[in-house]
């Protein structure tokens, strides 16, 4: 810690010695395809004596419809591009040094310790400094505990996150607030049961993917009891439904958008049975079946839960006792979603990788293909766009695997790793489970009933499949909860609108924020408070921005126009081919396009082209249950030797091209790609 605290030191001296000011410089349409028709799916699998299959869905006119990926800068979204400006004092040279102190404090978690013998150190050269690190990342020393039976709890407040959101996003319109709301737990130590319970938000009103700490439990087990743990914040959410959030004179709305939950957590907090129960759905009344050692629930077309039926009780076997939820102004069914990271990633996707890996006889994968899937997996590797942190690994580390690692299975190497080794029913099979979420990933409204529509199907036609193909234990609870998804996407919109993704990484970090096993709340509530206190002010920006200018390779017609080796728009970003050869692919309705050079047109409207060369022949990669092509995923070998020139509102959005055989599969970046 001494060495990493003094060679910080010495950098950070030398900058300030330069510069005690730091100023922040703030630097149409895709093609529309006709949404889709209904798709019926065959559901008469005859499984012969090899395992093949001889079932087949009949080719129909599908289409997937892309949404404004790439639209000009007067018509995007300004949630989507951001730029941060640093709120501090311009006027005072001085207060530069405390907010860079401080924010490199808490960026590089220095230890109060540490910090506190750093400000011994710069005392007599800056005498504005304190001398304690306490009160230089205002530390709070003081919290409101709220003693359980189990452990203790300390509520940071709702109205204080919303208007630290509200400080932050200065230019925010809307009158009206939704925050999506997630409790579950984390263990905070490897040898011991201490676990955290935090309740988080999110703002809901853009794609501001940063959650927020609303109170927080630490315990040896499950906060308890239940009602005095979510008692502050069922309060302050009907006082902020009642009164509102009025902030510099005007009045906000704030609406609760959702409660995004595992199925275990969602059980605690709703008090009804888990995923493990006969009555455990909360979307139905099926009752399950006790198979094999498994509660499975086969039927996926039982009568809906209301609202009124779960607050009154009807289904008692559905009950384990009364909620304190029950005391909001919401709908106790619809309001909770399906989570797609748990239930679909860490759900049906990993149950399917383990059965093919260790499961039953009939279904279970020969060691040496397994193997053979796993190189295929590595030889992935560096194809893999920056948009996927996680890289793919092989199979033997399957237990170890996260849900991005599953999420970038299901949505893009599986069809490729698994072509030509698995059995046929097997492959078509995992196709229906792909095509099925891929249809649910779509941010387009005008083809979003139809994409839930042709799902709800393809889904159906998953489970009743899987039945034979895995064995009657098939439909447990993961399983059964596909058939309700899209009824969630109707109402809350593409599958990542709604998922636990952006809290789940808000857990790890509060796992980070705990030095030692003392007071580990405590620890936690004040490391949260001096992540809030280096206030940052965005002003949204509706530009692209293009980076690393360069001045090789092919041009436009314009020798005056700019050369550059990125592009960063909306969730993506574009590489020239010779810089970053995985983030150098791009797709139009025609064309699958290797980017070669960027161009900004020296012009009145500076617009940005893309120079780039395009695969000449561009199939479809499977036909079952529906034509490849209709997702944009396409078999495309054969690039041109010479380039073509596109304008970026030609470009529907970014792709990976996988290798196979002696081709690529290209595949659109559907969980950020929005198409």
């Amino acid at each position: 810690m001494y060495r990493r605290v003094n060679s910080e030191l010495n950098r950070f001296i030398l900058d300030a010695g330069s510069s005690n000011n730091n100023n922040f410089e703030s630097s149409s349409s895709s093609n529309i395809i006709e949404p889709p028709k209904s798709v019926e799916i065959s559901d008469n699998l005859q499984l012969d004596s090899d395992n093949s299959v001889s079932d087949s869905i009949p080719a129909h006119d599908f289409f997937f419809k892309p949404t404004d990926l790439l639209q000009d800068s007067d018509n995007e979204d300004p949630s989507q591009e951001q730029q941060q400006v640093t709120a501090k004092n311009q006027n005072n040279p001085n207060s530069d040094l405390k907010f860079d102190l401080k924010s490199w404090a808490i960026s590089q978690k220095v230890t109060h310790c540490a910090l506190t013998k750093l400000l011994h150190i710069l005392k007599p050269y800056h005498s504005e400094l304190p001398l304690d690190s306490r009160t230089l990342l205002s530390t709070p020393q003081c919290f409101n505990i709220t003693e359980l039976n189990t452990g203790s709890y300390i509520h940071l407040g709702l109205e204080r996150a919303v208007r630290f959101f509200l400080e932050k996003y200065r230019n925010f319109n809307d009158n009206i607030i939704n925050v999506s709301f997630n409790i579950d737990g984390i263990p905070l130590y490897k040898s011991s049961n201490i676990q955290a319970w935090p309740i988080l938000g999110l703002i809901k009103n853009f794609n501001d993917q940063n959650p927020f700490a609303v109170g927080i439990f630490c315990g040896n087990s499950k906060p308890c009891p239940l009602d005095l743990y979510l008692d502050s914040f069922i309060r302050e959410c009907n006082n902020l439904k009642e009164d509102g959030l009025l902030f510099e004179n005007r009045r906000y709305s704030i609406v609760i958008h959702s409660f995004i939950c595992d199925a275990p957590a969602k059980a605690f907090i709703k008090c009804i049975k888990s995923h493990s129960g006969y009555s455990s759905c909360d979307k139905c009344i099926e009752i399950g079946d006790y198979i094999n050692g498994r509660v499975v629930l086969k039927n996926t077309n039982s009568a809906k839960r209301t609202n009124n039926s779960l607050r009154e009780q009807l289904d008692e076997d559905h009950h384990v006792g009364i909620s304190p939820l029950l005391n909001l102004d919401i709908d106790m069914v619809n309001i909770f979603p399906i989570d797609y990271m748990h239930n679909v990633c860490l759900g049906v996707m990993k149950k399917l990788l383990n059965s093919w890996v260790g499961g039953n006889l009939n279904v279970r994968l020969p060691t040496r293909l397994v193997t053979f899937i796993s190189n295929r997996l590595v030889n992935c590797v560096s194809f893999i766009p920056g948009e996927i942190n996680r890289k793919p690994r092989p199979l033997s580390e399957l237990p170890k695997f996260k849900a991005t690692e599953f999420r970038t299975f299901l949505l893009y190497t599986g069809i490729v790793v698994l072509k030509d080794i698995v059995s046929a029913p097997i492959y078509n099979h995992f196709l229906l489970f792909h095509t099925g979420i891929i249809l649910l990933m779509s941010e387009n409204n005008l083809s979003r009933e139809k994409n839930c529509e042709n799902s709800k199907r393809i889904f159906e036609t998953f489970i009743s499949h899987g039945q034979k193909l895995y064995g009657p234990e098939f439909p447990i609870y993961n399983i059964h909860v596909l058939s309700h998804l899209p009824d969630d996407v109707l109402k809350f919109g593409s599958l990542d609108s709604f998922s636990a993704f952006p809290f789940e990484n808000y857990l790890g970090n509060i796992k980070s924020l705990v030095r030692s096993s003392t007071k580990p709340l405590q620890q936690i509530c004040r490391r949260i408070i001096e992540l809030e206190s280096v206030n940052t002010c965005t002003i949204l920006n509706h530009e692209v921005k293009l980076e690393f200018e360069h001045y090789n390779g092919p041009c436009s017609s314009n020798q005056l126009s700019k050369k550059f080796r990125k592009l960063s728009l909306k969730n993506n970003f574009f590489t020239i081919h010779s810089y970053s050869k995985a983030d150098s692919y791009c797709f139009t309705n025609a064309y699958v396009i290797q980017i070669e050079n960027l161009i900004r047109e020296n012009n009145d409207n500076n617009e940005i082209k893309i120079i780039g060369r395009y695969f000449t022949s561009c199939d479809s990669y499977y036909d079952y249950p529906f034509d490849s092509s209709d997702l944009h995923i396409h078999l495309v070998s054969g690039l041109t030797n010479f380039t073509k020139t596109w304008h970026i509102s030609e470009i529907i959005g970014k792709c990976m091209l996988l290798p196979y055989q002696d081709n690529f599969v290209s595949i659109p970046l559907f969980h950020t790609c929005k198409v």
